[in-house]
């Protein structure tokens, strides 16, 4: 009898077991963390055997030892500052962190949590090792460099993959830089607080980024191929970013919660984000059957399609027997799109903050490179913009507790098809750039491709990213922005007097100075706006309203395809930055 019911509890263990283990993968689907589904397993075990082999979370053992997931073998720690380094332990135990000639030490709080921070580093390209040890437990990482860091971020633009850009395949096979370490954030919504992130450093080499797909991002490495080659020391980028993410959604929810304007576009994602996470539980219970069935949609296409195969392997035979022309072979049926889990949504508001940025702080950083703006071109959230963003670069600074880091974005390129949303989230853009400290914009109204949303010209990008962060970062003496609207002053009847920042080498019409210059237009009272004469005089630009309009207002290269003949340069070769202002 007895050794009836422990045959049937073996049963049960193993066949749960095999539940778990197997279908593990299909119940982290549903929210189940790896960790829990091993504890389940291991609760399950228990019930047949010791209770040594309950885990030692459950046991009153000690933790295992575990450091933040952004270190691992050869990645870059920033110079030149404090290096926050920190983890897991068990609670209320000692920590030792060594790295190159320094040895740190701490404790983990009753929660487990650890961190201690290594002294300022100068620069170094001499691999050392990183050592974390708390009682019996080590972990090392090794091929570590000291050097410069950036967090690359925003949507596609951002994400758009090396080997998919202009001159890409040919930069693949020329990148022998192993100075040059690459870390790409795996795309992670998070609806509640995570630790950890998925992803790896890698030395830049052809075969690594061959074997990576080529997908890290083409601004990102050009940024970065070029500081290391003006710096002359390591340079470490971390990619963290998300096609089609609006900025709401790499805001945490206490930044969106102090909006300004309670019934704006911002708040309003705000909130549906909250409604989908206090619905979650419901919403996943929803989604199971409709997976179950996608599941089953697949199967019988599955076993359809090899049928086809095994009557199309037939007609080849007898056809070659025959002499005959051989059949085409059949294609599988086409299946409806794979439902996705509610908790994988990665274009609510905060969740990409919470599982992609989050996870990051407080890692060392020099600062950031932020290419996004198109999924906000909507009535009223491009406006919506000059607000938001702002606010989300101040929390990331604040959260980060370096200071004002350097934060330097792309403003949207020329796109023929866009709505006029386009320019007016440009405009916010170039309204940041004015009014949050230590940032710059890189204007591209003449890089892009009028015809594609993505275009693949992404070297010009990445190299004028980089020429803001040599000039404004690293302390080259150089103008490194096209001209940026000053002001707009009355001279005389119907006439206007612009002035620049970055024009103090003189203005001109087009990249070589050829041409007439275009892209101006002023309004009057009415708010109408018509096309005015303009011309360069020394530094400023002198702009003529047709005869009866006392001009109160004046914009320049206001369209979603201004380029070329919208032409305003300065000496440098750089674009000016479409701007529409009220008349001082």
């Amino acid at each position: 009898m007895k050794s009836d019911k422990l045959f049937r509890k073996v049963c049960l263990v193993f066949q749960l077991s095999i539940q778990f283990t197997l279908g593990s993968q299909e119940a982290q689907r549903f929210g189940f963390k790896p960790t829990l589904l091993t504890s389940l397993k291991s609760i399950l075990i228990a019930l047949l055997f010791p209770a040594t082999l309950i885990p030692a979370s459950l046991s009153g053992e000690k933790e295992e030892l575990s450091i933040a997931k952004i270190f691992t073998n050869h990645c870059v720690l920033q110079r030149d500052m404090p290096t926050p380094i920190w983890g897991h332990a068990a609670p209320k135990t000692p920590v030792k962190v060594r790295f190159a000639n320094q040895t740190k030490t701490t404790k983990s709080d009753q929660q487990g949590k650890w961190q201690i921070q290594l002294d300022p580093m100068p620069a170094s390209s001499s691999p050392a090792e990183l050592t974390v040890t708390s009682g019996s437990k080590t972990i090392t990482f090794t091929d570590i460099l000291v050097g410069e860091v950036w967090l690359c971020s925003g949507q596609s633009n951002m994400g758009l993959g090396l080997s998919k850009a202009t001159g890409g395949k040919d930069a693949i096979a020329g990148a022998n830089h192993p100075k040059l370490r690459l870390f790409r954030v795996k795309q992670n919504p998070a609806y509640s607080p995570v630790n950890f992130i998925e992803g790896e450093w890698i030395a830049c080499s052809p075969d690594a980024l061959s074997r990576n797909g080529g997908g890290f991002s083409a601004v990102g490495f050009f940024f970065g191929r070029q500081l290391l080659e003006t710096l002359d020391c390591p340079i470490g980028l971390i990619g963290s970013y998300v096609g089609g993410s609006p900025v709401e959604a790499w805001m945490s929810e206490e930044a969106l919660s102090a909006f300004p304007d309670r019934r704006s576009q911002t708040v309003r994602r705000l909130m549906d984000y909250q409604k989908a996470r206090d619905g979650m539980d419901q919403a996943m219970a929803e989604h199971a059957p409709k997976l179950t069935a996608w599941e089953a949609e697949l199967a019988a296409r599955n076993v359809a399609h090899r049928e086809d195969l095994k009557t199309w392997g037939e007609a080849v035979e007898k056809a070659r027997e025959s002499n005959q022309p051989l059949p085409t072979r059949p294609k599988a049926a086409a299946v409806s799109r794979r439902p996705l889990e509610p908790n994988r949504y990665p274009h609510h508001a905060t969740v990409l903050y919470r599982g992609m940025i989050e996870p990051l702080i407080p890692y060392g950083i020099r600062g950031t490179i932020w290419y996004q703006g198109e999924a906000n071109c909507y009535p009223k959230r491009a406006e919506e913009y000059a607000t938001s963003f702002p606010m989300m670069i101040t929390d990331w600074r604040k959260r980060w507790g370096q200071g004002d880091f350097p934060f330097l974005f792309v403003q949207l390129p020329n796109l023929a098809k866009a709505k006029e949303d386009w320019m007016t989230l440009r405009e916010s853009q170039r309204q940041t750039n004015e009014t949050v400290a230590n940032t710059a914009m890189a204007i591209t109204i003449d890089v892009g491709d009028p015809n594609d949303l993505h275009p693949a010209n992404k070297k010009p990008v990445g190299e004028r990213l980089a020429l803001l962060a040599r000039t404004h970062v690293y302390g080259e003496k150089q103008i490194a922005n096209g001209p940026l609207i000053k002001s707009a002053k009355p001279i005389g009847e119907g006439k206007l007097s612009l002035s620049f920042h970055n024009g103090e080498s003189g203005l001109q019409a087009g990249v070589n100075g050829i041409g007439k210059l275009g892209g101006f237009e002023v309004a009057g009272e009415d708010g109408q706006f018509a096309s005015a004469e303009a011309e360069i005089s020394g530094s400023q630009i002198i702009v003529s309203a047709k005869k009866g309009i006392v001009p109160k207002q004046v914009r320049y290269a206001w369209a979603t395809n201004p380029f070329p003949s919208a032409n305003l340069y300065n000496q440098e070769g750089l674009p000016a930055s479409p701007f529409s202002i009220i008349v001082n």
